[in-house]
């Protein structure tokens, strides 16, 4: 189990090297104060660092989570902190360079793939993690301030659970205000192959410690229905405690159409049977297969999802598509055409991987647009789901920053308003390696 880390190459932050360019859409929303250009470019070694996470301190620096690859094919968790200004802190890490890495169960592949920093102002992480044997188990992580592992939560600041009889992990963390922290992802067989997952959720009480009192022994594996499986990929806590969930929804027979999948526990881990059908929604969306990887609470307990589908009649590729919900799981038909939205941003494949809705009740969505390769792209819609004609061009950002493919991972607000997303960049070496960049306030 490794300690966390400097980097050992590390290389230099870089610009935003497109944002701003001609070949971006809308791209008099970036905010040009904001690292170089409107973005920072971060790698933490020689080969792939992917962002897949991002969230605020209490002083808007910005904590980013993902992974770092060396050129052999092994991971591990890889964190950075920025200041506001979107320059790496280089009070962050033993080696003040404003990041750190390391391993969690001694495995070849460990990632993270949420992040949140509890009030005190130490950092959770989470993810997966494997182990020697080659097997993925839900993992956390707990750093102190200064980005060194926190001694008083886990073994060593690592906790590790085997959930499930086969591959597990974490995709989305939540804190309750009592400390206590909530995750969801998936227990399954296949971690490349939804069809053979289920949805899975823990609770761990401050020290790391699994929190008995929910689920069955602090975990819940919940199967989503006797024909579809799937992994959860984002997840929200209501003011009463309960926790809402999606992800997708993968039919188990030969095709395997994705569709979306929406779920609701108490606060104790049993299913809420007042959402859907006896707590679990599943519903395809647009004309073909769909990914739902985002969600987010409206003030008025409306639920928002977001992802990828096929708009009926685009017979060619997928779009942004944000759907809204009522507390009940009855689709919001004022939403949107009959409770989705659609947004064709490039000429290929477009994918929401993120959502917030900022405090004036607009929706925020971040994600990737493809145009010749894949860009960084930044939705707002209004409450009716049209674009927000005032942000960017007709509602929409698209930011090119690398030479190649470029993702958003994950968005937050901060307090002014403005938007911070955090995902990859891909470079002049073709290798990616992390990217933040800030939008103007919608």
């Amino acid at each position: 189990m490794g300690g966390a880390g400097s980097t050992t190459n590390g290389g230099s932050q870089g610009s935003v090297g497109n944002a701003g360019g001609p070949e971006g859409v809308g791209t008099q929303q970036i905010d040009q104060l904001f690292g170089k250009h409107g973005g920072t470019v971060s790698p933490f070694g020689d080969c792939e660092d992917v962002a897949q996470s991002v969230a605020l301190q209490s002083d808007q620096k910005i904590i980013v989570a993902g992974q770092t690859e060396d050129c052999g094919g092994d991971t591990q968790v890889a964190v950075a902190r920025y200041q506001p200004d979107g320059t790496l802190d280089t009070t962050f890490g033993a080696a003040q360079t404003g990041r750190v890495r390391f391993s969690m169960l001694g495995g070849v592949f460990d990632t993270a793939y949420a992040v949140s920093v509890q009030a005190g102002g130490k950092i959770v992480i989470a993810g997966k993690a494997t182990d020697a044997g080659g097997r993925a188990h839900f993992a956390l992580a707990r750093l102190d301030s200064g980005g060194t592992l926190d001694a008083s939560f886990g073994t060593g600041g690592i906790v590790t659970s085997a959930v499930g009889g086969a591959d597990s992990g974490i995709r989305a963390l939540a804190l309750q205000g009592d400390g206590k922290i909530v995750v969801a992802g998936f227990a399954g067989t296949d971690d490349t192959d939804d069809r053979n997952d289920t949805y899975a959720l823990a609770r761990y009480n401050t020290s790391g410690t699994l929190d008995t009192t929910f689920g069955t022994a602090g975990m819940r594996i919940q199967p989503i229905d006797a024909s579809h499986g799937g992994q959860v990929y984002a997840m929200a806590l209501q003011p009463d405690g309960r926790i809402v969930i999606t992800g997708s929804a993968v039919e188990t027979s030969a095709g395997g159409m994705g569709k979306l999948g929406l779920a609701r526990f108490e606060a104790n881990g049993v299913l809420d049977t007042s959402l859907g059908s006896g707590g679990v929604l599943v519903a395809p969306i647009g004309a073909g297969s769909s990914t739902m990887q985002a969600l987010a609470l409206q003030q008025d307990g409306k639920i928002i999802v977001g992802g990828s589908a096929r708009k009926p009649g685009n017979t060619t590729d997928d779009d942004f598509v944000v759907l809204r919900y009522f507390a009940n799981g009855l689709i919001d038909t004022d939403f949107g055409s009959d409770g989705m939205a659609f947004t064709a941003i490039g000429t290929g494949e477009d994918q929401v991987n993120a959502l917030q809705v900022s405090s004036s009740g607009k929706i925020v969505a971040a994600g990737t647009a493809q145009q010749e390769n894949l860009d960084v792209a930044v939705v707002v819609y209004l409450q009716n789901g049209a674009p927000d004609a005032l942000f960017g061009a007709s509602g929409l950002v698209r930011t090119p920053i690398g030479n190649g493919d470029d993702e958003a991972h994950a968005v937050v607000l901060q307090s002014d308003g403005k938007i911070v997303v955090a995902g990859s960049a891909e470079t002049e070496t073709s290798l990616n390696d992390f990217v933040v960049v800030r939008y103007h306030r919608p």
